[in-house]
């Protein structure tokens, strides 16, 4: 039987590529979207030419099936939302778009594949004087060299996360006397939970309204 594969790109920045490479980030949340009245959308459809979202409450309970409106009076398996996450369910891979640098008046003409950089390797960029950098939303497929299978999906109110799940999310850390501080050398901390709030801030800007997030566990898939 032919394997399934199903694959699908997702966008990290430089610093969380690095701690990825070095095998210090192993998961990732992202904001899940919820209908007006708060619930979890899963899937969009059309229902006999009208849109339509398959979607389930978020009690204190957990998840609750409810498919286009239905009544949530029945407790939804994990596995059973877990396959309907964005990004893909356990054994799905997620190929890494990041920021790269190519030659611009090759990319200009054709953009197939071509000699290119990756921005997270490159420390000084006066280095590479003659190529652009590009964001990694336009990385095409060729160009992405790190390939990542999904092994737990989860949904969860992003104040949920746990130290040790705030340290898999890749926090920058460091030693001093054999103590690991969470954060730079400047204002690091003993507990990684600060760090991973701040940096979730100055993304999404959300952290007190304590939103539902998609939250993925991967390995590097090899």
């Amino acid at each position: 039987m032919k394997e399934r594969l199903n694959e699908k790109p997702i966008l990290f920045k430089s610093e969380m590529v690095r701690a990825i490479l070095a095998g210090n980030k192993t998961q990732t949340r992202r904001i899940a979207e919820l209908t007006d009245d708060g619930r979890l959308i899963l899937q969009r459809h059309r229902v006999n030419g009208q849109k339509a979202v398959c979607c389930c409450h978020l009690g204190v309970a957990g998840p609750m099936w409810a498919p286009y409106g239905g009544s949530p009076d029945v407790p939804m398996p994990k596995d059973e939302y877990a396959k309907y996450a964005p990004k893909g369910q356990p054994g799905d891979r997620m190929w890494v778009r990041e920021n790269f640098l190519v030659m611009p008046e090759l990319w200009a003409v054709n953009h197939g594949e071509q000699p290119h950089y990756y921005a997270a390797d490159i420390a000084d960029m006066a280095t590479v004087e003659d190529y652009v950098c590009k964001p990694s939303i336009h990385m095409p497929r060729w160009a992405s060299r790190i390939t990542l299978e999904i092994t737990e999906v989860r949904v969860q109110r992003v104040q949920e996360i746990s130290e040790g799940d705030a340290k898999a999310e890749g926090i920058e850390r460091h030693d001093d006397e054999g103590v690991t501080y969470f954060g730079p050398m400047d204002r690091g901390h003993a507990c990684p939970l600060p760090e991973f709030k701040r940096i979730w801030d100055s993304i999404y800007k959300n952290w007190d309204e304590n939103p539902w997030v998609w939250a993925y566990t991967f390995k590097v898939f090899k």
